[in-house]
């Protein structure tokens, strides 16, 4: 019996600057991911966290001056991981988006790595 297809995993980006979004994009697509979506505002951030179909999602924590705890809350109720692609500590998140947040940001080097481990739980 011949095993099913592995499909690609899916990430959803969500960075405000134009130039960091596109770099992780490239990041990304060098490391073999499909890009799900690359938003920079909450509107955009919150339809795709609702209804895209993606594995995990990095999310920059401030866009444009506002937080992102709307699209983490999102993401927390699909049960959907995601990572700060900012340095904020895992605690200082409201509970509910803490339990489905990575700890720390995805760091270039590490990224591969992390990824692939955080898709395969």
């Amino acid at each position: 019996m011949a095993d099913a297809p592995k499909t690609t995993p899916r990430i959803l980006v969500v960075e405000d600057e134009y130039l960091i979004r596109m770099l992780l994009e490239d990041m990304l697509t060098d490391l073999g991911y499909d890009i799900a979506g690359a938003v920079g505002t909450i509107a955009d951030a919150s339809e795709l966290a609702a209804n895209a179909e993606f594995d995990v999602a990095i999310l920059d924590v401030n866009l444009d001056g506002k937080e992102i705890y709307p699209v983490a809350e999102i993401l927390a109720k699909r049960g959907k991981p995601s990572s700060s692609s900012a340095a904020m500590a895992k605690a200082a998140w409201p509970k509910p988006i803490a339990a489905v947040l990575i700890a720390e940001a995805v760091p270039v080097r590490a990224a591969q790595g992390r990824l692939a481990s955080i898709l395969a739980s």
